[in-house]
């Protein structure tokens, strides 16, 4: 049998953490989750999820701050999580910086369910 893979939801929105959450359970994922930069970063430093799924408009930053900091590996070098990008912003310049920090995907708010866990398998 393998490991459960854990992931981490990192969004201000409860409502969405809750709704990705029971999806990801579902899936058998092991769910952490955060609502700002600081809890995020937190949460990768104690559970060193597999899979982040990001916000961008988070209450005391930027979500691309989290996406720098694992691509310069500054306190995250024991991981390498795929991540992906859930925001509103849909601007390419956004996505392209995403991407650019190392995002494995991109995806706009309001979402499709069953298109972010495709993104997931």
């Amino acid at each position: 049998m393998s490991a459960r893979k854990t992931a981490l939801i990192i969004d201000d929105a409860a409502s969405i953490r809750t709704f990705i959450k029971i999806s990801l359970d579902a899936g058998g994922w092991i769910v952490h989750e955060a609502g700002s930069v600081a809890g995020g970063r937190k949460q990768i430093a104690e559970h060193a999820p597999d899979l982040i799924i990001l916000d961008l408009g988070l209450p005391d930053g930027d979500g691309l701050e989290i996406l720098q900091a694992l691509a310069e590996q500054d306190a995250f070098a024991h991981i390498s999580p795929r991540v992906i990008v859930l925001t509103v912003r849909k601007d390419p310049d956004t996505k392209q910086s995403a991407l650019r920090l190392g995002a494995h995907s991109f995806l706009t708010k309001p979402f499709d369910m069953e298109t972010l866990l495709e993104l997931v398998d």
